[in-house]
């Protein structure tokens, strides 16, 4: 079993415990649960040098689960999709896959002032992974996952609207890069941001925002110091209880 699976196993574990209060009174939780998708660009560098590129489209859900008494917060994430219109030595490949998971547990600092605002900090696990085939039928597989380090800010503009960002950093990112049937490893890092305007009426919110992941393979074989730059606009609706 990999890390990912591993993780996701710890998420369902995480937001199974954390949906029954120690104390029932004390600790109403603020469940929300998020669909959004990512539309962006994926480019692979060497310095200021580019030598691949592609579009994607990443889909999937967001689960939280928020204590606001005791400002602990639990949450995951998993975005899948395809990628398309290759460039580089991603051009005329057959196949061009993605994804996108985090899980993390967060505190809100500022959870006894009474405030709508949320300022975060958190820790959890993250992971980014791309799977090509090129035209000529040979595979080649990224990862980059590790322990993630973020913090997060929220803040409410008046009349249903609030502003959001989010910055996350791996510092020791396991890096594994497969090409031809081998595997090399190497430690690398990410950096993965976001900023989000969400209009909420109701239960229910509706978010447009931007996102931006970057991933530093490290002295991995096939490909040291490259640096893999996901960009791209996100849309959301979430519905909260």
């Amino acid at each position: 079993m990999d890390k990912f699976r591993i993780g996701a196993v710890v998420l369902v574990l995480v937001l199974t415990l954390g949906a029954v209060p120690g104390d029932a009174e004390a600790q109403t939780p603020k469940v929300e649960i998020r669909l959004t998708g990512y539309f962006g660009s994926l480019s692979g560098n060497v310095g200021s040098s580019q030598f691949a590129r592609a579009n994607y489209s990443l889909y999937g859900p967001q689960a939280t689960i928020y204590y606001p008494n005791s400002g602990l917060g639990f949450g995951g994430e998993l975005l899948t999709g395809s990628m398309s219109s290759g460039e580089g030595i991603w051009l005329a490949a057959q196949r061009l896959d993605a994804k996108l998971f985090s899980a993390w547990v967060s505190y809100n600092f500022l959870h006894a002032q009474q405030t709508p605002a949320q300022l975060n900090v958190w820790a959890g696990y993250g992971k980014s992974k791309w799977d090509v085939t090129n035209s000529g039928g040979s595979q080649e597989v990224y990862r980059n996952r590790g322990f993630m380090l973020g913090v997060a800010l929220y803040a409410p503009l008046g009349n249903g609207f609030e502003v959001g960002g989010r910055l996350a950093y791996t510092p020791a990112a396991n890096v594994s890069l497969e090409n031809g049937g081998v595997t090399n490893n190497a430690t690398g890092s990410s950096v993965d941001y976001t900023l989000n305007f969400t209009y909420e009426r109701g239960p229910w919110g509706f978010s447009a925002g931007y996102r931006a992941r970057y991933d530093r393979s490290g002295p991995v074989a096939g490909c040291p110091d490259c640096n893999f730059n996901w960009q791209g606009y996100t849309l959301s609706i979430s519905h909260s209880r």
